[in-house]
């Protein structure tokens, strides 16, 4: 199940399919990864976009990201980011991603850090319930 953290491409009560067929992941990507959270120590399974890729620059300043400089043109987000993240350098094997919904998603790299590539369990495919959302996740075409 989703929370409102991907809304509003990911709704709360879709349910998803994932596939972790060989793929190499790429921004704009909305992948599941395992995540331990720290106070009990149980893992779970969250669900974010891929925004930085390995080796990039990355900053978020007045809500919109920057990757080596370059503003990155968001259209699956309604609401800009209320927070800032200063400029980081994203390590070799590991991703910066982020919820479409901002300023609702708790769980993304700006409070759980940088995701190791070990840590991805797939890429959502398509929303396979409530029938009426049922359908494929169009994957974005981001420029080189």
């Amino acid at each position: 199940m989703v929370s409102n953290g991907m809304a509003p491409t990911l709704i709360k009560g879709d349910s998803i399919f994932a596939s972790k067929d060989s793929f190499e992941p790429q921004r704009g990507d909305i992948i599941v990864f395992e995540y331990t959270l720290a106070r009990n120590k149980r893992t779970s399974f969250l669900i974010s976009r891929i925004i930085g890729l390995p080796g990039e620059d990355l900053k978020i300043k007045d809500g919109l990201v920057f990757i080596n400089g370059e503003i990155l043109h968001e259209v699956y987000v309604d609401e800009l980011a209320s927070d800032d993240v200063t400029a980081v350098m994203i390590p070799a094997n590991h991703y910066f991603v982020l919820g479409d919904n901002r300023n609702e998603c708790r769980y993304d790299s700006r409070t759980v850090g940088f995701i190791p590539k070990e840590k991805i369990q797939g890429r959502v495919s398509e929303i396979v319930f409530p029938f009426k959302r049922s359908g494929k996740i169009c994957q974005l075409d981001y420029p080189e």
